[in-house]
């Protein structure tokens, strides 16, 4: 859809069904949401990269905190090194633990309690900011040399990670609990399903705009077929991959910590990444600090690589909507640059001592409903409305011609099993109850929920108002409303002008051999 329009979502969706306008601007809005906290993350990369470069990391000891626990002999019986701290009804806490929520964050004891700026997170938020807009400043061109090296870098630093994963003792353990352990009664959990689901919407920029955005400055004959293939399979595969690195790490410390079960030492989101992560790296002795650095080196290029991809579907969106106004180089400049001021001074609540409760809201409701409902709505748009027959047309346009029996399988997945499975999931979550949001153990307030509601709320009103906006264009066009589920020849243009081309060349090519049959040479001349 984004290489044979040459669009961006919202205009790429106007122009195949106008009424459908706001699915596009829907999925802009959830990336934009997505882009003020992603840089937040990598904020805290930024950090821990820079505490990296030392002899001895900083959270490998506990440096005298009252709740801090790190086992010392291996050899000795885990009761008898808890025992102060079980003896006084005192929670426990490891070093990596303390030093991110103590040190790093300055946690406070809820979203309610924001309690100013934490400075050195402000300062790592500034340069990651600057490193996005140096990055994107010139849009797709310099985006596309960078993503060379944030594509291709991650894989060498996750290859290192995993052999020195698998030498560590419990290494075993770990990857037995990854690939080895099975429990089918989770698949009848709808949660599990949904965030499955959102998972690989997250991972393929399926339902946010990027894969439009991202492919509308391909050549309009570029093998998407291929592309489509290749790329959700090199990203399982990635994923499987990387769950090695992860889980060797966590099976060793599996073996050196005082715990009864392996799910005690697992853990997911920021927890995964700052937590646990940083605790098993501290544990390789001498060379902790060595592949503590290309671990977030690792982070730092695949959150880039991430939030390059998510600002520039933002960024390249505005300037479309404003192209009359942003028509110079100068200008274009200017209306990145006030984008990626006014991010950073909306992120700035995520860096206060509240701020991971500001993050981990946002991310829970932005990474739920709304990418579930516009990924259902484009996959009735597309196939149903749009029509899967001119569908199969457009890409034909593009790749050339396929057997019918190529494209049932794909026709049955867009029309009927993606659809099916998108209104369940959809309709599940919604009858079934729920966990309430919460991190690490605090509740979060009503009004905040009412906030979180809000934001769910934002991306889909924009599918009803663009509708109606539609309704209204139509109705004073001579109550034409047939128009609505018709496309306009705008989304055709990126193909006609590439026919014109081609037409052009073969012209040129008939002229040039015409010519060449005309001329005599000096030899023939003689003759």
């Amino acid at each position: 859809m984004g290489q044979f329009s040459g669009l961006s979502p919202s205009h790429a969706f106007e122009k195949m069904v106008p009424i459908s306008q706001g699915v596009g601007y829907a999925a802009i809005i959830i990336n934009a949401f997505i882009g003020f906290y992603y840089n937040v993350i990598i904020a805290y990369c930024l950090y821990y990269l820079v505490f990296s470069i030392r002899s001895e990391l900083p959270w490998a000891d506990c440096n005298g905190e009252f709740d801090c626990f790190k086992r010392q002999n291996l050899s000795s019986d885990c009761k008898d090194e808890l025992y102060p701290f079980t003896s006084k009804n005192i929670t426990i806490r490891s070093p990596s633990e303390v030093y991110f929520y103590d040190k790093v964050l300055e946690i406070s004891d809820g979203i309610q309690n924001l309690d100013g700026l934490v400075l050195h997170l402000v300062l790592a938020l500034i340069l990651a900011w600057f490193f996005v807009y140096v990055a994107l400043a010139k849009g797709v061109q310099s985006l596309g040399k960078i993503s060379y090296f944030t594509s291709t870098f991650p894989y060498v630093m996750l290859t290192i990670l995993v052999i020195r994963g698998a030498l560590l003792d419990g290494a075993n353990e770990g990857i037995k609990f990854y690939v080895g352990s099975f429990n089918a009664t989770k698949l009848g959990d709808p949660e599990l399903w949904k965030d499955a689901t959102v998972q690989v919407f997250y991972a393929l920029s399926a339902c946010t705009g990027g894969l439009i955005s991202m492919s509308s400055f391909n050549a309009f004959n570029n093998n998407l077929l291929r592309d489509s293939l290749l790329v959700p399979i090199l990203d399982c595969l990635t994923g499987f991959y990387a769950g090695f690195a992860i889980f060797t790490v966590l099976g060793h410390m599996y073996i050196t910590k005082c715990v009864s079960s392996f799910s005690e030492v697992a853990a997911q989101g920021p927890e995964l990444a700052f937590v646990v992560y940083p605790e098993g790296l501290s544990l390789m002795g001498s060379a902790a600090p060595f592949f503590s650095f290309l671990f977030f080196i690792m982070m730092l290029a695949l959150g880039f690589g991430s939030e390059f991809s998510i600002m520039e579907s933002v960024m390249s969106t505005a300037v479309d909507i404003f192209k009359n106004k942003i028509n110079t180089k100068a200008k274009n400049l200017g209306a990145r640059l006030i984008i990626v001021i006014v991010y950073f001074f909306c992120a700035l609540t995520m860096v206060t001592r509240g701020g991971l409760y500001v993050l981990n809201l946002i991310d829970t409701v932005v990474a739920g409903y709304p990418l579930l409902v516009v990924g259902l709505l484009q996959v009735i748009v597309v196939p149903w409305i749009y029509g899967t027959d001119r569908f199969i047309d457009d890409i034909e346009c593009m790749v050339g011609k396929k057997s019918k029996s190529f494209w049932m399988i794909w026709i049955i997945s867009w029309k009927f099993i993606t659809p099916i499975i998108l209104f369940v999931i959809i309709v599940a979550t919604i009858i079934l109850p729920s966990d309430p949001i919460s991190l690490n153990g605090n509740l979060y307030p009503s009004y905040s929920v009412a906030i979180g509601w809000i934001i769910v709320a934002i991306p889909i009103s924009a599918i009803p108002v663009c509708a109606i906006y539609q309704f209204i264009l139509k109705h004073k066009d001579g109550k034409n409303y047939r128009k609505l589920i018709e496309p306009t020849e705008d989304y055709y243009a990126t193909r006609n002008r590439f026919y014109k081309k081609k037409e052009a060349q073969r012209e040129n090519m008939f002229s040039l051999t015409s010519t060449r049959k005309n001329i005599v040479s000096p030899s023939e001349q003689v003759v």
